[in-house]
């Protein structure tokens, strides 16, 4: 029989229904598995492998998922690191510096020393430099951070970046052989806390320096970054903030023999100080402290309800004096405690850390204590079953930022603070604890915004010459994003021709990083020169477009001891002198051979040299000396040269560094000491409007500006008065910021779009902007030694007495000469090159 037609349609469905099964089964054995829900994603087994997952290649900090969910976080120097909040925050930070911020440095890089002490010492003297000997009894002792300069093995002036010494407790070894002599038996620690970009760069220093000299073979060191973590406290109540968290476990106080309950009272003590600029600077606390999260979460008390407590005395003037002669007196006795008395910290156990956290309270435990109190919400009370937290508070300053305590008092002080350091495990229960009682979180960013609003370098950025400043202009492979320099220039060159400044045709030829090779006249290297409208050199010479005749003149410094420093003269343009500074063998900053001790610096090619690069004047001892070359020079109508404007110096720098601010042990150095390629930082403020902006260039002012401000009637009748002695810088300020107030506008006799020529620039800005701690443009920037010479030199001539044409009173040339120490001035002009602004220079 013949199939009906709905048969024939069903039996061909039926196999067309098996041949889809068949086809549906083989794809879904090909398909992946399903996406796990959000529900088994969010446990804690997955969670911990996921979180591990993506740690692969890079360093978590403890506070990074806080940070993730209010932050911009960034890989830099292969850590994961927050860089600036997600809301609008530089006029805030800086308003909040009346309370209190924080920051987590936990990403500091810390280099433990283990070996003798005078060994230790012999060995940093050759890789460091600070500006007190760094075998001081409040150094030994553990009592101070030693604030130091880092640089490479056998070159003072090719410098690594700062960094901050801490000595440790020394431990005896017991020995049968020399059992009289202890110091021989005895080890103590140290401990250099650097920026991590610098980790590894300290690393090979030292192992350089210990594989060179058998006698330091002993010597060990070892990285400790991650078992160490660390927050930065800002602000007016940052101390008030602290003590609110750190609560010692010890209530007896009163012992005075203990060393480390001398710390716990000068630390209660410090509750009835308004602001930490009044401890000492540097100074350091071992302190031991209960888990913050008993009392979490801590609510930080005014400083009225602090003085009422009945805990403290009462609201006299005669017991709050009496306490605070106590701090003093206390702070004077931690500070000469013997070093084999020093702070024997459990924070410098490896071991004991590590117990301390394998002890540690779980969160599900404080949660059940909590549900078993009896009035909800109350704080828990510390038990023998908590952990006893060893933390370590350094009074943070300028110095730890700069290498030294020279700085610039026109600036607030934004930088001052403690730093709290703690075994690793411990900081997201500090940093939470922080938060809840009032301290704002910051960034990288905003910490650099609040070291230019200090007047202070931030590091990497305003250290040139330096590998890491090179890193943060390029990048390099331990961080994901690009270098300043790349992400600038590739910006610019991504936007259309029409929609972008053409840097070139306004004269701008380096505008996205600042030109310190060729502003010493050094070719610039490959990796940078291709980010700027430069020409690559043909050979490693730099070389002038026409001969100059040359005559060499030798200028003896020390005829016994020291060696020759030859001079020769450039074109009259330059007005200035090439000068090279070797030394003798008995010279710790020379080891040439006696044939290169006479040298003939040629004007017309680039010294080649064993330092073919420029480098800059960090230390405060050369810096001093710059600061007073400038004031001292006789100013007597006389030609100064250059070879005789820098004798001063070049006999330091050829001298053996025995002055009492100097290290002990002088680092060594085979390298001559090439003074034309010396830059110095400078600080620059506005004489009238505008602010300078990075990379900005600075050059010789216009002198009709000057001569029109020295020759106006208000100027010479100002000068003519017998009161002008008197006035102070600001006030000179403020007249010369009356003078030029039409500077910088458009004017038909003025061409201010005119970009400076090559011969005009003296140096570079390094970050400019608009500063609120002194209410008006500030900029960072270097000059060359030779520029600040033309620069010094030009403005003799313009503020003599002659020149000026006043009357020869008695309080002129004391005026006079305090213009020209404080009141150097120079032009800005930034890199659109639309206007040429004056500004005042003074040495960082």
């Amino acid at each position: 029989m013949k199939q009906s037609q709905s048969e024939k349609s069903k039996s061909k469905s039926a196999n067309s229904g098996s041949a889809d099964s068949s086809s549906l089964t083989t794809k879904k054995k090909a398909k992946p598995p399903p996406n796990k829900n959000r529900r088994h994603r969010r446990k804690l087994s997955s969670l911990v492998e996921l979180y591990t997952k993506r740690q692969v290649g890079k360093r978590w900090l403890e506070t990074h998922m806080w940070h993730t969910k209010r932050m911009k976080m960034v890989q830099k120097w292969g850590i994961m690191i927050a860089e600036t909040p997600n809301d609008k925050s530089y006029r805030a930070i800086y308003k909040a510096l009346h309370k209190s911020i924080i920051h987590d440095v936990s990403y500091t890089g810390t280099i433990k020393i283990v070996g003798n002490q005078k060994e230790t010492v012999s060995l940093l003297g050759k890789i460091c430099t600070s500006e007190k000997p760094i075998d001081l009894l409040t150094y030994l002792n553990g009592s101070k951070a030693i604030p130091l300069i880092l640089h490479q093995f056998g070159d003072v002036f090719d410098v690594i970046g700062p960094a901050l010494g801490i000595w440790g407790p020394i431990h005896q070894v017991s020995s049968s052989e020399n059992s009289d002599n202890s110091s021989e038996n005895s080890f103590q620690e140290l401990m250099i806390r650097v920026h991590p970009s610098i980790i590894s760069q300290l690393s090979e220093t030292l192992n350089s320096v210990i594989t060179k000299y058998p006698r330091f073979s002993k010597v060990k060191f070892f990285d400790v970054s991650s078992k160490l973590m660390s927050i930065d406290v800002y602000g007016t109540i940052s101390t008030d903030l602290l003590q609110c968290i750190i609560k010692s476990p010890n209530p007896d106080k009163n012992d005075f023999i203990n060393p480390l309950n001398i710390q716990e009272r000068i630390w209660d003590l410090a509750r009835c100080i308004s602001d930490p600029k009044s401890i000492p600077e540097g100074l350091i606390l071992s302190v031991n402290s209960i888990d913050p999260r008993l009392g979490f979460p801590q609510k930080m008390n005014s400083k009225l309800e602090i003085i009422n407590d009945p805990d403290a005395d009462s609201l006299n003037s005669t017991k709050l004096d009496n306490k605070f002669s106590n701090l003093i007196d206390l702070i004077k006795k931690q500070l000469n405690i013997a070093p084999s008395d020093s702070i024997r910290s459990d924070l410098w156990s490896d071991t004991i850390c590590k117990e301390i956290l394998e002890s540690k309270m779980s969160e599900n435990d404080l949660n059940k204590r909590r549900q078993n109190n009896l009035i909800p919400g109350s704080k828990l009370e510390f038990t023998k079953q908590d952990s006893i937290i060893p933390v370590m508070l350094i009074r943070r300053g300028p110095s730890h930022y700069i290498g030294h305590n020279s700085r610039d008092t026109k600036h607030r002080d934004c930088v001052s603070g403690w730093t709290l350091i703690c075994p690793s495990g411990f900081a997201l229960d500090f940093w939470k604890s922080l938060t809840f009682a009032g301290g704002r979180a910051i960034g990288l960013s905003e910490q650099s915004m609040l070291c230019f609003e200090s007047g202070l370098p931030n590091f990497p950025s305003s250290w040139p010459t330096t590998n890491s400043y090179y890193k943060h202009l390029l990048g390099d492979s331990s961080s994901t994003t690009d270098g300043v320099l790349v992400s600038n220039f590739d910006r610019w060159a991504r936007k259309p021709k029409s929609k972008k400044e053409n840097f070139e045709k306004r004269g701008a030829l380096s505008p996205f990083y600042p030109p310190i090779h060729s502003l010493v006249g050094i070719p610039e290297p490959k990796e940078l020169i291709k980010y700027s409208f430069m020409k690559a050199a043909p050979n490693s010479e730099f070389h002038h477009a026409k001969p100059v005749s040359k005559v060499a003149t030798n200028v003896a410094i020390d005829n016994e001891k020291s060696g020759s420093m030859d001079i020769e003269h450039n074109d009259e343009n330059f007005n200035t002198v090439d000068v090279n500074v070797s030394g003798d063998d008995q010279s710790p900053l020379s080891g040439l051979d006696p044939a290169q001790k006479s040298l003939v610096v040629k004007d017309d090619c680039v010294i080649s040299d064993n330092q073919n690069r420029p480098w800059v004047i960090t230390t405060s001892f050369h810096l001093e000396l710059v600061k007073n070359i400038l004031a001292t020079h006789d100013i007597d109508g006389k030609p100064v040269s250059f070879e005789n404007w820098v004798i001063p110096l070049a006999k330091e720098l050829k001298s053996p560094i025995s002055n009492e601010i100097m290290p002990l042990n002088p680092p060594e150095t085979t390298k001559e000491i090439n003074l034309n390629h010396a830059v110095v930082r400078v600080l620059l403020y506005s004489v009238c409007r505008g602010s300078a902006e990075d990379n900005a260039v600075l050059s010789i002012p216009k002198i009709e500006t000057l001569s029109a401000a020295q020759n106006s009637e208000k100027t010479n009748h100002i000068l003519g008065t017998n009161n002008t002695a008197k006035r102070s810088l600001d006030q000179s300020n403020g007249l010369l910021e009356e003078l030029c107030n039409n500077f910088g506008k458009k004017d038909k006799n003025i061409k201010n779009d005119k970009f400076p020529s090559k011969k005009e620039i003296l140096g570079y800005v390094i970050n400019g902007n608009y500063s609120y701690s002194v209410s008006k443009g500030f900029a960072i920037g270097v000059i060359s030694l030779k520029g600040l010479f033309k620069l010094w030199k030009q403005q003799v001539c313009v503020i003599d007495g002659s020149a000026a044409n006043v009357s020869k009173d008695e309080s002129l040339p004391v005026y006079i000469e305090k213009s020209i120490k404080k009141n150097l001035m120079v032009d800005v002009t930034n890199t659109n090159g639309k206007l040429r602004r004056l500004y005042s220079l003074s040495l960082l």
